[in-house]
């Protein structure tokens, strides 16, 4: 079902998600990378390691992410990622914290 989504957003039928787009909660998106991510990805500059085989978050900030293109990213995790099943809110918070990373 995930796939239908994300080839359904990919030729175009998520224009309406993408302008709809939610300011993210980096604080927020904070608590979510600790959460799921940190156990591979470094997260912030606090965090002492991470798996080297994977990029750091300030590392994946310096890509130009739209929402859209976040959230197909996300919608399509490859191993060994596992599926997230975040909801727009989460993912828009996610990439806030994302985009901090980067900035800093």
């Amino acid at each position: 079902m995930r796939r239908v989504v994300a080839m359904a957003v990919a030729m175009g039928c998520g224009a309406p998600l993408a302008a709809n787009a939610q300011a993210g909660d980096a604080a927020a998106g904070r608590v979510l990378a600790e959460r799921w991510c940190s156990a591979c990805h470094v997260v912030d500059a606090e965090q002492a390691q991470g798996n080297d085989a994977v990029p750091t978050f300030r590392a994946i900030g310096t890509k130009s992410w739209t929402e859209l293109k976040f959230g197909m990213a996300m919608a399509s995790p490859h191993p060994p990622m596992p599926t997230l099943d975040l909801t727009r809110r989460e993912l828009a918070d996610l990439l806030a914290f994302v985009r901090r990373q980067a900035a800093e």
